[in-house]
């Protein structure tokens, strides 16, 4: 496995086309990191030296189209704060406007219906789990898939 080294991470988000997205653990991959990297890919992506540029500089000028990577599920990240909200509209139209279709609940709709891998297989079958219903945890008395505290004693 590789180190995380940001530059590598940056000049692979600059070699994404225009009008392609892919997801933060296919980045990962693509750096030779793991999947399970996703969330550190996206706090570079988020702490990368122009973050606050998008709200000043058309996106043919930024020298990191961060917009092109997205959640696993088609989604942009966001939080409830204002101005996330903000980002992630001027994302989606940047995307838009780079012939990215949404579907109408705002997810990138090549992604909507299908897992999409660098290779270009769609769907990973070999990785996907079962359903299984969110159980009450014992101690907690939340439902929920598994309890970080409990595991160990179910």
């Amino acid at each position: 496995m590789s180190r995380l080294d940001p530059e590598d991470i940056f000049a692979a988000v600059r070699a994404i086309p225009a009008g392609t997205v892919i997801t933060y653990g296919d980045l990962a991959q693509r750096v030779g990191l793991t999947r399970n990297h996703a969330r550190a890919v996206g706090n570079v992506l988020g702490n990368r030296p122009d973050n606050d540029a998008w709200m000043t500089t058309p996106a043919e000028d930024h020298d990191i189209p961060w917009w092109r990577v997205v959640k696993a599920d088609g989604t942009m990240l966001a939080d409830q704060a204002d101005n996330s909200h903000r980002w992630v509209e001027w994302a989606r139209a940047v995307l838009v406007s780079e012939g990215v279709a949404f579907t109408d609940d705002g997810r990138v709709a090549s992604l909507a219906t299908t897992r999409r891998h660098p290779g270009g297989s769609g769907t990973r079958s070999s990785q996907s789990k079962p359903y299984r219903e969110p159980a009450p945890c014992w101690r907690h008395e939340t439902i929920q898939h598994s309890c970080r505290d409990c595991a160990a004693s179910r």
